[in-house]
């Protein structure tokens, strides 16, 4: 019977109003009575029928409410709007989870007001907003001394220093705009997990990266200094480099323990005035962890779009650099990449055991233009891994993956055991490497390292094999 029940509990959370509505008489019944049943009335979306969300508001009997609301594209009548409004401006004080999403043009003044209604006991709240709404002023009357977990999709930015209970914290910012931030943040001192996210999509700036004019700067940073001590997690996801040079260099993450960058290139104008600016991995980096990691596994991968890297650990990083603005001239910007890696060795100590390589992993180059095209061609040279290999002095395994010619290059060479000292094993996963790489190369350095499985010199003769009969 316990089981049964459980079984049925589980089941009710996946049911729709309709399924729950349409049961029989004595399964209703039984969702009346069970006690562990009674948490589905406090679950209710504001466009159900009035007398839905009545019954359920009616049944959960004044329990904390987990409300959500989705105000679709197609027009919704005012009537509709009006009741929504009330309800949460009504009920306001019994919510707990909060979940509203409103689309362009469907947000009405009613709504708007709903939304600065004071939650004293609201937990969690999600916001989504089409990017042309700009009706909500407010949130709560600033009074919701519980708010925990708050996560805003919306082109404006809001006022959210009057919450310092806030733990997670996920919204947009505009890079242009952006004066608010950091009376925010500084304001927010339990904050443990920060996700910012650009309202900049790159396509949005293509008359600046595409074009001979020079690039718009976004808004600096003021010469002030904050403190999260309490952030755990950092992420800045699609940012251009400025935005996230600025921003580390203004706020103090020595505590953090995960960082997550996305990171968009910037590149703009005639070579000979302007060609890009130097990625935040690529220069000087503003942050230093307070206690250097030796990472399990480091994973490199470069294709001619992206450069992603991604290192266990704590603090453990993640790093991804987008390479499709670099469309007027690469030249030189391997070194930039290289930078990059080498950088992530000797600044942030990042020094690991295993070292995973993937080069453009697909069997043909997805190329978009002719700089990424020789840039590829530069990154793919022995003289390139010789030197960012060579930072890498502590690295005991190297898994390989892709085209991977140069770097087979560079390790069978006489002088390799200067370049990776520690080296004792050499992985090539089955059907990894692409025909671009020299079977009897990768067959010849794979034979010098005695500790290597006799399958996957297997897996390399087959590959050879594989060669010859397409040859």
């Amino acid at each position: 019977m316990v089981l049964g029940t459980m079984y049925v509990v589980l089941a009710l959370r996946r049911l729709s109003l309709t399924q729950v509505t349409s049961s029989d008489r004595g399964f209703r019944a039984f969702v009346l009575l069970e006690p562990r049943c009674r948490f589905i009335w406090s679950t209710m979306h504001l466009q159900w029928p009035p007398g839905a969300v009545d019954l359920y508001l009616r049944r959960s009997q004044g329990r904390p409410l987990s409300v959500s609301l989705i105000v679709p594209k197609t027009n919704a009548s005012k009537s509709k709007k009006d009741r929504w409004a009330t309800f949460l401006s009504t009920n306001m004080c019994m919510i707990r989870a909060l979940d509203i999403s409103i689309c362009n043009r469907q947000c009405s003044a009613a709504l708007s007001r709903s939304l600065d209604t004071p939650a004293p006991i609201l937990r969690s709240f999600t916001l989504n907003l089409g990017h042309s709404i700009d009706s909500v002023q407010g949130l709560f009357s600033g009074f919701a001394p519980g708010l925990d977990s708050v996560r805003i999709n919306a082109r404006r930015s809001f006022d959210l220093q009057c919450f310092p209970s806030i733990r997670v914290l996920v919204m947009r910012v505009n890079p242009y705009v952006h004066a608010s931030l950091l009376p925010t943040l500084a304001a927010l001192s339990n904050l443990e997990e920060l996700t910012l996210i650009s309202t900049i999509h790159s396509k949005d700036n293509a008359s600046n990266l595409y074009s001979d004019r020079a690039y718009c700067f976004p808004e600096t940073f003021p010469e002030t200094w904050i403190s999260l001590v309490a952030c755990r997690s950092l992420t800045l996801k699609h940012f251009e480099t400025p935005f996230i040079e600025g921003f580390l260099s203004t706020v103090n993450i020595q505590s953090v323990k995960e960082l997550i960058i996305h990171e968009n290139m910037v590149c703009g104008g005639p070579k000979d005035s302007f060609a890009w600016l130097s990625p935040t991995f690529a220069s000087p980096f503003p942050y230093v962890p307070l206690h250097p990691i030796r990472p399990t596994l480091l994973r490199l991968e470069i294709d001619p779009n992206r450069v992603y890297l991604v290192a266990d650990g704590t603090p453990s990083y993640t790093y991804s650099l987008d390479l499709r603005p670099l469309c007027c001239t690469g030249e030189g910007f391997e070194i930039e990449i290289a930078n990059i890696l080498v950088n992530l060795a000797t600044q942030l100590s990042v020094q690991p055991c295993e070292l995973t390589i993937v080069i453009d992993a697909g069997q043909s180059i997805r190329v978009a233009n002719h700089a990424l095209s020789r840039l590829y061609d530069a990154i793919s040279s022995a003289e390139f891994w010789q030197y960012v290999l060579a930072a890498y002095g502590a690295v005991e395994t190297i898994c390989l993956a892709g085209n991977v010619t140069a770097i087979v290059s560079v390790l069978s060479r006489v002088d390799a055991s200067f370049v990776l000292p520690s080296l004792s094993e050499i992985r090539v996963p089955e059907n990894s490497v692409n025909h671009a790489v020299d079977p009897a190369c990768l067959a010849d350095l794979l034979k010098t390292w005695p500790t290597h499985s006799e399958s996957l010199l297997g897996n390399v003769a087959a590959f050879c094999a594989q060669v010859e009969i397409k040859a």
